[in-house]
């Protein structure tokens, strides 16, 4: 009798530990991930040449007007190829390609001539999230057309802040070395541009202001009918564009 009822306790002792178990794993719960946010890429335009007002069409849609010192907005694309034209506002075309572009990303296109020949360069815009006040961020890209074969060094002085010195600068050289596209920090003020090289500063430009929390390309460009073309060093010029 007495094996019986230990026998029947141990059967009860064991269906009740099952049980509990069964209960606890049923009642496992986890934290629900956050959904990833997909945003539409975008792209700004710009056009580095001085030869007058040109249309841009992105994906069957003209979308803006852009010249030289006058750049678009950032205007949305879709994820993966889109088509954009180049015309003159005559409709004379101009260019015709098909470039990729990603969700979550930004991207300034640039419009420039070597020769007849249009192309467009397309720069990934990895824009700062957060900015120190009393600083801007900007990077230097060289779309000097005509003085492709000089190297040229890039100075930005601002009393009270520290130089900005860029050696061996060239024509199209962030194609090569993806660290130039990106952007970096400056003080924000007003500064002094100096394109130089071991024998003379080449040109200047004064009083160029640079906004706490800015983000800015500079463009090195030159004229596009400079004779001869040694002379083009003497006429660079360094557009400064704001992203935001």
């Amino acid at each position: 009798m007495k094996t019986k009822i230990i026998l029947f306790y141990l059967l009860a002792f064991s269906i009740c530990i099952l049980s509990c178990t069964k209960y606890e794993s049923n009642t496992t719960t986890t934290n629900p991930s956050t959904p990833e946010v997909i945003v539409p890429p975008a792209i700004k335009f710009f056009n580095v040449m001085d030869l007058g007002e040109t249309r841009v069409a992105l994906n069957s849609k003209q979308v803006t007007t852009v010249s030289k010192f006058f750049a678009s907005g950032y205007i949305p694309a879709v994820n993966g190829s889109n088509n954009i034209k180049l015309s003159f506002p005559n409709n004379t075309s101009l260019l015709d390609v098909n470039p990729t572009m990603a969700n979550n990303n930004k991207y300034s296109g640039f419009f420039y001539r070597v020769g007849n020949e249009w192309k467009l360069n397309i720069v990934k815009d990895d824009l700062p999230k957060e900015i120190t006040n009393g600083f801007a961020a900007l990077r230097i890209l060289d779309f000097r057309t005509e003085a492709y074969f000089n190297y040229i060094n890039v100075r930005l002085i601002s009393p009270g802040f520290d130089i900005i010195d860029q050696k061996n600068r060239n024509f199209l050289d962030h194609t090569t070395f993806d660290n130039l596209t990106k952007f970096q920090n400056a003080g924000a003020g007003t500064y002094t541009i100096n394109m130089y090289n071991d024998t003379i500063t080449s040109s200047t430009r004064k009083d160029v202001k640079l906004d706490s929390k800015g983000i800015y390309s500079i463009i090195l460009t030159t004229p596009s009918n400079i004779t001869p073309y040694t002379n083009a060093i003497y006429h660079i010029y360094p557009d400064v564009a704001k992203h935001n």
